[in-house]
């Protein structure tokens, strides 16, 4: 989970998604799951958390227009679109 560096945040909260996909590939789906569900359950209120774990459930790629859209949320859209 988020982890600070010289006083730097270096999460980024598309990750998250990213790395449950990558333990989806490994065959680690309860896991990503599991991933997914601690993020939630830690920022209850987040609505972002509760987009990554839709998605990554569902496979939309719409992001609903009151979460704030930066660039990695947008890539992963579009990667979502191709199916990738």
């Amino acid at each position: 989970m988020p982890k600070t560096e010289n006083t730097v945040n270096n999460f980024l909260p598309a990750n998250i998604l990213v790395t449950a996909w990558a333990l989806e590939a490994m065959n680690k789906k309860e896991e990503a799951i599991q991933l997914l569900d601690q993020w939630q359950q830690k920022n209850p209120a987040n609505q972002l958390a509760n987009w990554c774990k839709q998605a990554f459930e569902s496979g939309q790629s719409a992001i609903p227009p009151d979460i704030k859209k930066d660039e990695t949320l947008r890539i992963l859209a579009e990667l979502m679109k191709l199916k990738l």
